[in-house]
């Protein structure tokens, strides 16, 4: 079985700690771009990351052969359970019944 490609962001959980990661990145400091990104797009960082955390469960549920778990760790969740409510949160359906109606 391929092992997945390493992913650039946590789960939202670990929200303003990462986005430091991307301050780092970036050499400016975590709350000029936070600030940034609110005036330029109308949306927190937090809710950017959410939303690439969401799309990139979308893909890697696409896959049959990776588990809901080795996705959550994939993404960084602290574990399944966490994923799994992030994405049922965010989606409406857990992640397996995201799954099967694929």
């Amino acid at each position: 079985m391929e092992k997945p490609a390493p992913v650039f962001f946590p789960g939202p959980d670990s929200g303003p700690s990462y986005l430091g990661f991307y301050a780092s990145k970036l050499c400016v400091r975590l709350k000029c771009l936070t600030e940034t990104v609110a005036e330029s797009t109308g949306k927190r960082s937090v809710e950017w990351l959410a939303e690439a955390v969401l799309l990139e469960a979308h893909v890697l549920l696409q896959n049959p052969a990776l588990t809901i778990g080795q996705i959550a760790d994939t993404l960084h969740f602290a574990d399944q359970s966490t994923f799994g409510r992030f994405f049922r949160k965010s989606v409406g359906v857990a992640p397996a019944i995201y799954r099967q109606r694929l």
